[in-house]
């Protein structure tokens, strides 16, 4: 199944490992009580990142809190 929400996160440090990036995930959907079957797919960037979808997509983030 594909997603149907994109959502690009910035952290201070992108997880280095597939199994880092899980873990993470996985806390987000916690916070978030997201149910196991969920339309985001999570996009979790360092600030190099961030900057390269910011350029290449040309979109206006918006922060959240």
């Amino acid at each position: 199944m594909g997603s149907d929400v994109d959502l690009l996160i910035k952290v201070r440090e992108a997880p280095k490992t597939p199994r880092e990036r899980a873990e993470l995930e996985i806390r987000i959907e916690e916070l978030a009580d997201l149910p196991d079957n969920h339309p985001f797919e999570f996009h979790i960037v360092d600030e190099k990142g961030f900057q390269r979808y910011i350029r290449i997509l040309g979109v206006k983030p918006v922060r959240v809190e």
